[in-house]
């Protein structure tokens, strides 16, 4: 019979079981060697090998290169197989060589910035210690009850006033990621106090109208929203913002609920915790590690939103009255919540931290205009960097390529960036001595070994080449 082809990508050093009968292993592509494993004895491979042992139900094979990832497409079949391979690359278009040995079209771009320095002290908490307490213009009078905090997909917050449960107009205060007064809106999303209010990128505000609805809200109106999602039986207990721009709807029935953009059920699971009605038991999506967050009584615990795995319990975290109440937000290491009625909410530790120094990256020559916009030397990088003041300026060493790209785009830069990275230039070392542009030619510099360990003295100026594979998470 002939053959099929399998890709397969092995991750470094690890080994993986295929679970295929035949009695030929053609290797049909491979950028380096492998070697298959059989009744114990072991072969290598290279792209346009054809390996016979006979008779076989399973093999496995593995990836030697303790660095690096490796791509590759094996046919497998009984009989025969002739390959012909053509060694060394052709190409009648540019292409870039990933860690894995795949190639891709190029796209590669080049990011100029200038690095200044800008807030360079550090700030420790440790868990439950209050990070923030937020502030409020004078709020409209009377609003004082029934408070949700609804957390945004960039890291901000809405955080909500009503008169009473069953119809009055409420006020919607919004603060961005950075935890910035942005103003209120005038809406009714969310009247049915404790159920939670969450977010649609593209609708806005929605709340829970009743037992059984939920509406969207225009802006700065008090007319009754439109119907957007309505459940046959049971009650609607709370609703949450949740990546990918979908919403969770809890239900007292045990199952949640989970619309897309356009509120359309896509996916209903059986709840793997208990969300109540009243003044606990909440969950949260945390935008920037991409877990789930679980208000338990005064404890906190964590959860992998794909498996719903526990993960950790966080003791003690409560940031309001005794329990969670209503909705609250979890932000990188913070979690902002409802502090009693009346009072401004405070975001407290969810686990020990520090703060890092600050920077501002921009596009050389616009520094100048760049400090005019509020708030634009707050980003906290993911980057692992040291920071150094010196005669001659501050020194900054680590992941600088990692840090400067973060601080420019204001997101987290996520996944095998070095993948997508091909070339890095400075103004000057740590030193202040003229640095040697580093390139990887067409490979990534993770398929060249290249890691992102340099020093930069700044202020100063950085060039670095990306192809659009470079993926970007929340903001900082």
């Amino acid at each position: 019979m002939a053959g099929q082809d399998y890709p397969k990508r092995l991750e470094a050093g690890a080994t993986q079981n295929v679970n295929i009968s035949g009695d030929y292993i053609y290797c049909k592509f491979a950028d380096r060697p492998l070697t298959v494993i059989m009744d114990g004895s072991r072969t290598t491979m290279v792209a346009g090998d054809n390996y016979r042992p006979g008779g076989f139900k399973e093999f496995e094979i593995e990836n030697t290169d303790k660095a690096r990832p490796l791509a590759v497409v094996l046919t497998i079949g009984q009989g025969n197989y002739t390959g012909q391979i053509v060694r060394g690359e052709i190409a009648i278009e540019p292409i870039l060589k990933k860690a894995d040995g795949t190639t891709v079209p190029d796209t590669r771009q080049v990011l100029s910035i200038s690095l200044d320095p800008q807030k360079l002290s550090v700030l420790s908490f440790l868990q439950n210690d209050v990070v923030y307490r937020g502030y409020f213009p004078p709020e409209p009078s009377g609003y004082l009850r029934n408070e949700q905090i609804t957390g945004l997909p960039n890291g901000g917050i809405i955080y909500s006033w009503f008169t009473d449960v069953y119809g009055s107009d409420g006020y919607l205060f919004e603060f961005n990621h950075k935890l910035e007064f942005m103003g209120w809106k005038l809406s009714r999303a969310g009247k049915e106090a404790g159920k939670g209010t969450a977010y649609n990128p593209k609708y806005g505000v929605v709340g829970v109208d009743s037992a059984t609805t939920i509406r969207r809200y225009t802006e700065n109106t008090a007319v009754a929203g439109v119907v957007v999602y309505t459940i046959e039986s049971g009650e609607i207990v709370h609703i949450s913002t949740w990546r990918n721009g979908e919403i969770l709807v809890a239900r007292n029935d045990g199952k949640w609920d989970f619309l897309d953009i356009e509120f359309n059920l896509v996916r209903q699971i059986t709840a793997p915790v208990t969300v109540s009605k009243g003044n606990n038991n909440r969950v949260a999506y945390n935008f920037f590690d991409g877990l789930m967050y679980y208000g338990s009584g005064v404890n906190m615990k964590v959860y992998n939103p794909d498996t719903f795995e526990l993960l950790q319990t966080l003791i003690g975290t409560q940031t309001s009255g005794g329990a969670y109440q209503y909705g609250f937000s979890v932000h990188r290491d913070t979690a902002y919540s409802p502090a009693g009625s009346g009072a401004q909410p405070i975001g407290k530790a969810v686990r020990d931290f520090q703060t890092k120094p600050e920077f501002r990256a921009v596009l050389p020559g616009c520094a100048a205009i760049s400090a005019l916009y509020r708030g634009d030397s707050k980003t906290q990088t993911s980057a692992v960097v040291v920071v150094e003041e010196g005669t001659r300026g501050v020194k900054v060493k680590g992941e600088v390529i990692k840090a400067a790209l973060e601080f420019y785009y204001k997101r987290q830069v996520v996944g095998d960036y070095l993948d997508s990275i091909y070339s890095f230039d400075l103004s000057s070392d740590e030193g202040g001595n003229p640095f040697r542009a580093i390139t990887s030619g067409n490979r990534s510099f993770k398929a060249a070994g290249i890691i992102d360990d340099f020093g930069i003295l700044t202020p100063g100026n950085i060039a670095i080449s990306f192809d659009d594979s470079l993926q970007l998470g929340g903001f900082l």
